[in-house]
């Protein structure tokens, strides 16, 4: 009995050993597999890793590079190079419009002779000059001489052109502006514009012995005048405006004020053809016809506008 309970014991303890064999080994296997696959250790396959991260990011730039090249377009196909400026600011040094027909010449004009100067570099050109500040006449300054068929706008913005003959002794040529006869079919054009809003945009200062204090008109010459002042100015005849046979004057707006001639025509002596549309002219003075005379070949037609309160010291 005792032999065969001896005999269970050893017959138990063989099974257990031989049951502990067979699960150690393949946790042993496992690991190994684990541990070192394909013969490789551990810090080998970490650097295998870290090559294969390196080559696919490596991948990817190049591609992301490629996207980039193709998302650009070229210069010259049809894409518009725009120059920044470091202020934010837009940077524009001429004015031109959409036709490109006309172009702005006001540059950096602060004397009398760099504005004489621009107005002659226009030439024919259809030109808008926007004065910056106010420009006044030194001595031995001429009037402004708008040339042969030029094609100008004046903008006062606000300033004053000013002769600076007021208070002076009346001098030949004394006007502030003149313009030089072009020709029937094609003739001198000037027109007066004020884009300010308080509308203080002001020709002054001229005092001539000769016709045309403001504006002299001459023969072959449209002047318009669409807003703005022509004011302090004196005249033998035509203190404000002075308009010369075959010469062409249209007033859309603006005003004649405060101007004097020493004999016909405080506002405007007309010899041509004055059109009024609009505007005033008021409070000028002279002997004969204190706000417009009409010299026997001149022709006068008013379509709308004011002229009020001048004075003429023997007729109208």
């Amino acid at each position: 009995m005792k032999e065969r309970i001896q005999f269970l014991k050893r017959l138990t303890v063989m099974w257990l050993a031989a049951a502990i064999l067979t699960v150690q080994a393949p946790v042993g296997i496992y690991a190994d597999e684990i541990v070192g696959q394909n013969g490789s250790e551990p810090e080998e396959q970490e650097a295998e890793k870290t090559e294969t991260s390196e080559d696919q990011a490596g991948e990817a730039e190049d591609l992301a590079e490629d996207q980039e090249d193709e998302s650009e377009v070229p210069a010259g196909n049809g894409a518009e190079e725009t120059e920044a400026d470091p202020t934010g600011e837009e940077i524009s040094a001429v004015s031109e419009p959409a036709d490109g027909n006309e172009e702005n010449a006001s540059g950096d004009i602060t004397t009398w002779s760099e504005l004489q100067s621009a107005v002659t570099s226009a030439g024919t050109t259809e030109t808008t000059i926007t004065l910056e500040q106010d420009i006044t006449a030194t001595e031995g300054d001429l009037f402004l001489s708008i040339p042969e068929k030029a094609r100008l706008t004046f903008d006062l913005k606000g300033h004053k052109l000013d002769r600076g003959l007021a208070g002076k002794s009346a001098s030949d040529n004394g006007c502030v502006i003149k313009l030089t006869p072009g020709s029937s079919s094609n003739p001198t054009k000037l027109t007066i514009i004020d884009s300010s809003e308080a509308g203080t945009g002001m020709i002054t200062g001229g005092n001539s012995s000769d016709p045309g204090g403001g504006v002299y008109v001459q023969a072959y010459t449209l002047f318009t005048l669409v807003s703005g002042t022509i004011s302090g100015n004196t005249a033998s005849n035509g203190g404000g405006v002075y308009v010369a046979s075959d010469g062409t004057f249209l007033q859309e707006g603006g005003m004649i004020c405060g101007n004097t001639a020493t004999g016909s025509g405080g506002g405007v002596n007309c010899s041509g053809s004055f059109t009024m549309k609009g505007g005033v002219v008021s409070s000028n003075t002279a002997q004969s016809g204190g706000g417009v005379f009409r010299n026997s070949n001149g022709t006068f037609s008013m379509d709308k506008g004011t002229i009020c309160y001048n004075t003429a010291t023997k007729n109208g």
